[in-house]
This record gives C-alpha cells, sequence and structure tokens, in this order.
C-alpha cells in the first residue's frame, strides 16, 4: 500500500513538472517549451524547459507572436509591438508659440504669435508687431508699428509654406534740402518657406528659419525710383517659445 502511494505521488510530480512549463510561439510558428523569467521592452529572458540549469536565453520580443503560460493564459505579444509602432507614429501638431526676431513675419524686428494644428499635416496662421525708427527731415526719429498677417501649411511636422501680407522692406531715399535721409516703408505680399524647429517636453524652445519672396504694391504710392525692383527678399529668423 505504502509503495502504491509512493508511485502516485511521483506520477503526480512528474506530470505537474510536465504541464508546468511556458510556450514561446514565434512568427515562423515554432514553439519554445520554456520557463520565462522576464519580458522586457525588447527581449524576452527564459530557461529551456528540458534544461533549466543551462544557460539564461534571449529572443528577440519582436519574433514573438504569442505566449501560453503554464496556467493556460496566453498573451499577444504582436499586438502589443503593433500599438507602441502606431503611438511612435503618431505626432501631436496642435501648439501655440511666441517668437521674437526679425524678418517679414515679425513686422521687421518685433513679436510673432502663431497657432498650429493638425498632425503630421497641417495648418496654421500668424501674426507679427514690430517697429523701425525713421529719420526725419528734420531730425525726428518717430517709431512706426508696423505689422503682418499670414496663412502656413505644413506639409510635414514643423515645415511649412507660408503665405502672408504686410510690412516687405525699408528703404532710404535722400530727401529735403537739409540732406537727411527718409525712410520708406514698402508692404505687399510673400510666399515663403521655411522651418520652426523646438525642443523640449511641455514648453519648448527653437528657432525660426525661413526665405522666401515678396511683391511691393505700394510701388507708385511711395513715389521710390524706378529703378527699384518690385521684387524683395523674404527672410525670417527668430528665437521661439511653443507650448
Amino acid at each position: 500500500m505504502a509503495k502504491c502511494i509512493i508511485l502516485l505521488l511521483i506520477v503526480i510530480l512528474l506530470k505537474s513538472n510536465l504541464i508546468a512549463q511556458d510556450v514561446i510561439v514565434t512568427h515562423k510558428g515554432d514553439e519554445i517549451n520554456s520557463k520565462i523569467v522576464e519580458i522586457g521592452s525588447d527581449y524576452i529572458k527564459y530557461y529551456e524547459f528540458e534544461f533549466q540549469e543551462g544557460p539564461l536565453r534571449n529572443i528577440e520580443r519582436s519574433k514573438v507572436f504569442m505566449i501560453i503560460y503554464e496556467n493556460g493564459r496566453r498573451e499577444l505579444i504582436k499586438q502589443e509591438i503593433e500599438q507602441k509602432e502606431q503611438s511612435n507614429e503618431s505626432y501631436d501638431g496642435l501648439n501655440w508659440s511666441i517668437a521674437v526676431g526679425y524678418g517679414n513675419s515679425y513686422g521687421k524686428t518685433g513679436v510673432r504669435f502663431q497657432y498650429r494644428t493638425g498632425g503630421w499635416v497641417g495648418f496654421g496662421t500668424h501674426v507679427g508687431v514690430g517697429f523701425i525708427k525713421e529719420e526725419g527731415y528734420y531730425g525726428e526719429n518717430p517709431l512706426s508699428i508696423l505689422a503682418s498677417a499670414g496663412f502656413k501649411i505644413f506639409p510635414y511636422k514643423e515645415f511649412y509654406i507660408n503665405t502672408q501680407i504686410g510690412m516687405i522692406d525699408v528703404i532710404s531715399d535722400l530727401s529735403g534740402s537739409s540732406g537727411t535721409y527718409q525712410k520708406e516703408i514698402l508692404y505687399g505680399p510673400s510666399l515663403m518657406i521655411g522651418s520652426d524647429w523646438a525642443w523640449g517636453e511641455k514648453i519648448k524652445y527653437g528657432l525660426n528659419i525661413g526665405t522666401g519672396v515678396s511683391y511691393i504694391i505700394n510701388y507708385a504710392s511711395h513715389d521710390i525710383d524706378a529703378s527699384v525692383s518690385t521684387f524683395r527678399l523674404a527672410l525670417d529668423l527668430g528665437f521661439i517659445v511653443q507650448f
């Protein structure tokens, strides 16, 4: 009777030992009988079930389709990786930014306020307010407030195509009997390409660089010399705070 009980216990122990294994199923359909030690973000560490005293082995997580645990629970590893890849592919393009700089979007030297929406491809609007000191006929130095506004298309993340209207350039003419220079402010539309690079977490800091061409629409109204071209180089350069 005692021998029967001992044999029965041995059979039960052997059976439980055979059942208590984890099965790693790869994308190729291979099954690895194992004792899993750790499931990391890149690798799964395990011992071979038939040789658990042997070396600790690794298998790339991307090669594993499913794990069947010793209690029968199944875990789809492939699904987790796809969800992780989808989250990595997302891009949040919704932000506000304030930039200080020089150029068409800033009203010469000034401040630019911008709103962007969308993802990898997005749209944005911006306004800029700046100033320039004008030298008058009698030594006066008034400040002219300049403004610009525009619409941006972001075909890829921070890279943009910008259409706007506002201050284009300033030229100086020798005027009056006193021989002083009078600065003429030129207005018109601009077409630019550029980028708003910014780095950080919640609040980002970066640079704005853009270039393009502008067209003067107040050519005749300011009595500018005919030798002055109606086209001007458009340029933006500024420091961005984005949130």
